[in-house]
């Protein structure tokens, strides 16, 4: 049924011997510019590479449902895959860059584009990230004191700034102005230099 499309210029002829040559004429060439316009697009599938089956899961994007270090799981589509990740670890809840297969495990990485803290679009992974908490700036590359909420992966620069980012994350999610930032820089410096109860005098 689908060949007989491409004879449809041949079969459209006899609107000359139905209809006069003005009336036809038009017909025939909006019927040829359709036929044009499939053969086009039956052209362009037929150059197209074909992928199947674990083919078309390369570079296409996973949600880690169980934390990758270097083993976990990935879900992908409706299915859960056995991953692994070389030299780096993801956290429940990350999206990651299907790149490879091993047998039946998926080999994942992270994403060459990524949503950073600040809602921003980049393409540096190796970048520096501001502590949700204190505001300090902590590199990426470096940092083992990660937290995902809601699908976005935070950096500290210390346990403390990780614990108090669990308990409570919408509180430090919320937007604050440059005195907020610096008043929290503040208030860190001055646990770091004499503890949480603060200086005592003597």
């Amino acid at each position: 049924m689908c060949h007989l499309i491409l004879f449809t210029p041949v079969f459209a002829l006899p609107v000359f011997w139905f209809f006069p040559l003005n009336t036809a004429l038009p017909i025939y060439i909006s019927i040829l510019a359709i036929s044009g316009f499939l053969y086009f697009k039956v052209f362009q599938a037929m150059r197209l590479e074909v992928r199947t089956g674990q083919e078309a899961m390369l570079g296409k994007e996973g949600l880690v449902v169980e934390d990758i270090a270097p083993e976990g799981k990935v879900q992908y589509a409706s299915e859960t895959w056995d991953a692994m990740a070389e030299g780096k670890r993801f956290l429940k809840g990350e999206k990651v860059k299907i790149s490879g297969f091993q047998r039946m495990r998926l080999l994942v990485e992270e994403r060459p584009v990524e949503q950073d803290t600040l809602g921003k679009r980049t393409g540096n992974t190796q970048a520096t990230s501001p502590d949700p908490v204190c505001g300090m700036k902590v590199s990426k590359a470096s940092s083992n004191l990660v937290a995902t909420h809601k699908g976005t992966r935070y950096y500290f620069c210390a346990a403390g700034c990780q614990t108090a980012f669990r308990k409570n994350p919408d509180k430090y999610l919320k937007p604050r102005g440059p005195f907020s930032r610096l008043l929290a820089r503040l208030a860190k410096s001055n646990e770091k230099a004499f503890g949480r109860a603060g200086p005592s005098c003597h």
